[in-house]
């Protein structure tokens, strides 16, 4: 029960640093985009 327990607690932070990392990759990829056409 504990490793179980233990096993979904890192599937859910790899999923959720996953997230993240991938809005970041977005963000600064619009920043950049945004950058490009307005200056």
């Amino acid at each position: 029960m504990i490793i179980f327990i233990f096993t979904f607690i890192c599937f859910c932070y790899c999923i959720f640093s996953f997230k993240v990392l991938y809005l970041y990759q977005q963000i600064k990829a619009n920043t950049n985009y945004i950058r490009r056409r307005y200056y």
